[in-house]
This record gives structure tokens, sequence and C-alpha cells, in this order.
């Protein structure tokens, strides 16, 4: 009745791609970072890979389509983009020293209107950079529009084997900006060290999915003893046969290496029935759950999906609307927060998906904090994830759990069960009717 063709699908590789994008002008607030994950209204839509290539310079390259900026046309009747790349260097995220800044300006020409994907890059210089981890702080502007886009990535120096020392390619040798592969994917992984062989550690775990934000986790101690381990050599084109995670490493002297993900083949996409049954966890009772998954055929898993999302909607229609709504952002959420398990489970994934798009992001080192609507509302929303060390990957954020969640969370779960789509609009909206509530309860003392 439903069917998962009405879920929006991302035909283009640079939209599949998408982990930072924005649209803000000149005069944008370089403090709020919410644009990165957002998919709608926005323009420049940038990726960004870091090589450390020497001990003394590293390479950030950058990749986004055309259809991103304003083509003009010039002199020879050809079409020509303009945009520039500011960079400034800092010690940390307080930006109190700067280290180094430079813009850099650039051209693509092209001569139709049709879209294209291109690559660009510029050096940076690193070897009178004594701090571990500098910050960098870039501005992409296309210049004929006078749109700009703003990031801040985090440089890994001095250790000699971490992620930045190693550059994933296609099999065709373009740069791959994210590092998830398909099952038996061709891909090649180059080192800066010329090192001719790697030590390889396969993992293929099983993780649980997030919990609510006012409920604490279990605690489940990660055993780093790989499932198999085996020496690969370094120049091979590589491909994986078994889903799991690989730990590419020059040595065993630390944990640090590069790390492979290898989801299901439409990943980050959901595009088969039985991957959407597990992310509905985050909206059903454990009764409920139970039902989806004890459903052994094609047809009775499709029966009680249908199921669900037509109760929760009232009308075939309006269900369309609530599944494109709810898939779309499971999606999203793999593009923008895949680790070491796909992205919709992460504390950031159940966060996102079911409250959307935050209205405020703001970062550090360790930290990542989240704001929906009014900050000094009575129903503040306010979400701190804490950046957790681990060997295979940079992006794993812990949520700091707290028990005022569990009202306005359960707000949420009710307007998905009937329904709405809940986001930033309806959030607002409480707040507003919240705190009036809270003024005429307590009006301002007068003069009589």
């Amino acid at each position: 009745m439903i069917e998962l063709k009405h879920i929006r699908l991302f035909f283009q590789w640079v939209g599949i791609l998408s982990l930072m994008a924005c649209a803000s002008g000149n005069n944008a607030n370089h403090n709020n970072l919410a644009h990165l994950y957002q998919q709608e209204g926005v323009v420049l839509k940038p990726m960004f890979s870091i090589f450390q290539n020497s001990e003394t310079e590293a390479t950030i390259t950058f990749q986004a389509s055309s259809d991103q900026l304003l083509y003009k046309v010039d002199e020879s009747d050809q079409f020509q983009a303009r945009f520039s790349a500011h960079y400034e260097g800092y010690d940390n995220y307080e930006f109190e020293t700067l280290l180094d800044s430079a813009t850099i300006l650039f051209t693509d020409t092209k001569k139709s209107q049709e879209n294209k994907i291109f690559i660009r890059d510029f050096k940076l210089a690193t070897g009178h950079i004594h701090q571990v981890n500098p910050v960098v702080k870039i501005v992409l502007t296309d210049l004929n529009r006078k749109l700009s886009y703003h990031n801040f990535l985090t440089l890994e120096l001095g250790d000699g084997q971490n992620r930045q020392d190693f550059l994933l390619k296609s099999r065709t040798g373009r740069i791959r900006f994210m590092n998830h592969v398909m099952v038996n994917e061709k891909f090649i992984l180059e080192n800066n060290a010329n090192a001719k062989n790697y030590i390889v550690r396969q993992y293929n775990r099983n993780f649980p999915i997030a919990t609510p934000p006012y409920v604490e986790s279990k605690d489940m101690q990660f055993k780093y003893d790989a499932d198999k381990k085996f020496v690969v050599n370094s120049a091979d084109t590589f491909s994986f046969a078994e889903p799991g995670f690989y730990h590419f490493q020059l040595n065993e002297q630390n944990k640090e290496g590069f790390t492979v993900y290898v989801f299901h083949d439409e990943y980050p996409f959901i595009t088969h029935r039985n991957q959407m049954v597990e992310p509905l966890r985050y909206l059903t009772s454990q009764g409920e759950y139970d039902v989806l998954t004890s459903q052994n055929t094609p047809d009775s898993l499709k029966f009680q999906v249908d199921k669900f999302w037509l109760k929760s909607a009232g009308s075939v229609t309006k269900g369309k609307d609530l599944v494109r709504s709810y898939y779309n952002r499971i999606q999203d959420a793999n593009i923008f927060f895949t680790s070491y398990l796909e992205g919709w489970k992460t504390d950031r994934g159940i966060v996102y998906a079911v409250l959307g798009p935050p209205s405020k992001v703001t970062r550090n080192l360790n930290t990542e904090t989240w704001v929906y609507g009014n900050e000094v509302s009575s129903l503040e929303m306010i979400f701190t994830f804490v950046k957790v060390y681990n060997p295979f990957s940079e992006n794993d954020f812990a949520l700091a759990k707290l028990n005022k969640f569990r009202y306005p969370w359960g707000q949420a779960i009710d307007a998905w069960r009937h329904g709405t789509a809940y986001g930033l609009k309806e959030i607002i909206r409480e707040q507003d009717e919240r705190d009036q509530q809270i003024r005429m309860a307590n009006p301002p003392y007068s003069w009589n």
C-alpha cells in the first residue's frame, strides 16, 4: 500500500555524499553550524578530505557539483563559475591564536549547462604548527552568487598512522569523501609513509541501536581483539565480501589507523522493505516492534509496516508523506553520522530521526551542542554530545542523557504516531504555548 519508491532518493552522486551543506550569505553567523545537518533549502554542498601528505604539509580537497554554483556566460560563450576558498588556521576552538590564513581563487568552465562534479584542492603548511589538533576554519564563496559556506575541520598531526595519513580512493583513482563502501566494491587505500603492507583487523559485531535521550545506555565493553587479522599489499585493489568494518594499520604500536565500513549495498539509502523495520523501534512499543520483527515472509512484513504507518497517518496519502519524511531522516542520519555503525543507530541519529535538524549547532574539540528553538524556553531542548575516543571513527559522539527530555520526547513520539512529521516548527509552537501559559499563571506585579 505504501510503496518504498515514494521515499526521496538522491540520484546525483554529490547528493549521496552531501555531508556538509550551507546556503548562507556573507553575514552568516559562523558560530552556528546547523547548516551541516540540513538537506533542504541549501545551495553549496561541498565535501572535504584531509590528507597529511608529509610531516610539513596537508592537502585539503573538496568536491561539489556544478549545479551548486552560478555559472555566467564569458566572452567565449562558455559558462564560467568563480569561487574562492578562504582558510584560517587556529590552535584550538577558542580561535585565539591565528596560525595561518590565505584565500585561493578558483574558476570552473563548461560548454553547456550540463551538471558535473568537480574537485579542487589546496595545500596547507603544517611544519610550523606545534599543536596536535589545530582547527581550520574554511569559507567557500560563490563569487557570482555571493553566497558562502563555512565549516571547521580538525587536523590530526604528529601521530604518523592516524586516519589523515591515509587516502581512500575508488578503483579508478578518484578520492572517496566517505569511508564506507558496498559489499564487493573495489577501492584503493594510499598512505603517506609508502608502506608496502597493511595489517587489517576485521570486525563483524552487532551493536544495539541508540536509546531515548532520557534512558542511559548499557555500558558495553568493546573487545579490541579482531574477529580476523591478516596482512595485505598496500598497492593492491581491495574489496570485501563480508559486512563489517576493516581497520588498516601500518603497525600495531597503537590502535590508530584507517577504517573502512562495509554496510548493505545501497547504503546510506533505505531501499528494501526489511530495512524499514529496525528504525521503527524509535516510534514503537516493545510489543509492536516484536510483532514487526516476527514476520517470516516479505508479504507479512509489508502488511505490518503498512499497518503501522496507516494507523498513524489515517490515510494512504498522508501515510506516504509520513513515510517519506521519516525515512529521509534515517537516510540523512546515515550520511551525517556514520561511524563504526550506521548513522541512524547513533545518539545523534536518534535525535535527528525523531526531532529533525536542530536550529543551532555549536562545536568544540570534544563536544557538539544542538539547540531546538528557543534556548531560554521553559521547554528548552539542548542536547550535548560528547566526542568518544574511538580508533575506528572521528565521528563517534555520545549524548549526555537527562531525565528532563522524557516529557518533550514523549510529545514528539506521540505526534509521529498521530500523523505529524515532528520537527522544529512543532517544537517552537509548543515552547511558545508553554511559555505563554507560565506567563499567564504568573502575571507581573503592578501598582494599584
